[in-house]
């Protein structure tokens, strides 16, 4: 710490010296010019040194990669023309029941050992017997009226015929009127044999009736009937699922129900395995209409149809089946590997100079290795990008490594809701 005493301050002035700049006097003045001139020599000299190296040196070449193309895998498609097929599950149902109704009242005295719910019943068979006996006794009645009503018809003709020769003798040149003839009294036997007869017919109807039959194979729905219980006329004791009353139904999207409609006859066959379980059936089926409003949960379209020619026994209301539903007509389609499926909806096509067109195809089936799809607007073979590529937009030139065909092999199993295959060429 200084102090502040006045006289050491004067002190301190008296010793430095008067002019500061006379300590720098003591340095020669040419000596630091030569200094300097020494120091801007240098860097003049490094620096045309340096410069005259860098002309003395080949200037560096820069390699010029242009555009940038990248490498990509590409295969090509072929169009086809083919009726596509729609693989959905479609569900056995009843079109309508019968009841079961007797047609005449009585106790039941047998039932047949198939009349059980589930089992089929043959065209034809009898289901149960009522006795019998009532009915016999009336047939055997109106015989015995018929007879009467026969026996009766004779002394009449033979009254008419007498009555007939006796006016011709009397009247040889006129007819004998009706009432001589006795036309009335023979119309009125002839009826009477007539109402007999058809008594007859009648009671032997009635008798038939005792033995229940239906005159088609069905299933057997729901049974009110058993041994000793008495039956009334007109009464229903059940009902049953005729076989030819078997309909297919399937829920397709409305997208697709239009391009069926469209597409002019439709066909469609399902596929069940037989009563044994082993093998499996293809049945042709008919289309019948289109259902005339949407379901109202999920708001697809419902098609129907119905068997060609027998229905198997083993296809029963309630069953779960597959269908293949075929459209009518023809539609350009494509194969190609999925890996050319972008996001899973898009495709990389390449033109004849390489450069790259993104668009939208519409799909109709993708399982596995293959995807089945057409594109609006073409119908040649396309060139199509594999896999994913970044950084490739619309117009950007490629280069293409090992392109190869695609293989024309059918696409089995189609993806969500509705599948779809390749139908007959």
């Amino acid at each position: 710490m200084q102090s502040d005493d006045p006289a050491l301050r004067n002190e301190r002035r008296d010793a430095e010296p008067a002019d500061h700049h006379a300590v720098y006097e003591k340095i020669p003045k040419g000596r630091g010019l030569w200094q300097l001139a020494a120091v801007l020599l240098f860097v003049a000299g490094t620096y045309s040194l340096n410069y005259l190296f860098q002309l003395s040196k080949e200037p560096p070449k820069i390699a010029s990669t242009g555009v940038f193309k990248p490498t990509v895998e590409a295969v090509k498609a072929a169009p086809s023309l083919e009726k596509i097929s729609y693989r959905t599950a479609g569900e056995v149902r009843a079109r309508n029941f019968v009841t079961i109704t007797p047609e005449i009242a009585g106790r039941v005295i047998a039932t047949a050992p198939n009349f059980r719910v589930g089992a089929l019943v043959p065209a034809g068979s009898v289901l149960f017997r009522i006795d019998p006996q009532e009915y016999q006794t009336a047939l055997a009645s109106a015989e015995a009226g018929l007879l009467q009503a026969q026996a009766g018809l004779k002394p009449t003709e033979a009254e008419a015929k007498a009555a007939v020769a006796e006016w011709k003798l009397l009247y040889p040149d006129r007819p004998a009127p009706p009432n001589v003839a006795k036309e009335p009294q023979l119309a009125q036997a002839k009826a009477a044999i007539a109402v007999a007869q058809a008594g007859v017919e009648s009671a032997k109807l009635n008798l038939k009736r005792t033995e229940y039959r239906l005159p088609f194979a069905g299933y057997p729905a729901e049974i009110a009937v058993e041994v000793g219980q008495y039956v009334r006329a007109g009464s229903d004791y059940g009902k049953i699922f005729p076989l030819s009353a078997t309909e297919i139904t399937a829920e397709i999207d409305q997208k697709i129900a239009e391009r069926l409609k469209a597409s002019g006859q439709i066909t469609a066959t399902l596929r069940m395995n037989d009563e044994t379980g082993k093998e499996s059936l293809e049945i042709p089926l008919k289309f019948n209409a289109f259902a005339p409003v949407l379901k109202e949960e999920s708001r697809l379209s419902k098609i129907i149809f119905t068997p060609v020619g027998a229905v198997p026994s083993g296809l029963l209301p309630g069953m779960f089946v597959t269908l293949n539903i075929r459209e009518g007509k023809e539609t350009l389609l494509y194969r190609a590997p999925s890996d050319v499926l972008e996001s899973g909806k898009y495709l990389r096509l390449l033109d004849h100079k390489n450069r790259v067109r993104r668009r939208e195809p519409q799909i109709f089936s993708r399982e596995g290795e293959e995807v089945l799809f057409s594109v609006p607007g073409e119908s040649g073979e396309l060139t199509l990008v594999r896999g994913a590529v970044i950084g490739m937009p619309d117009g950007a030139e490629a280069e293409i490594f090992q392109p190869e065909a695609v293989k024309d092999t059918a696409v089995e199993n189609p993806s969500e809701n509705m599948n779809v295959t390749p139908g007959e060429k």
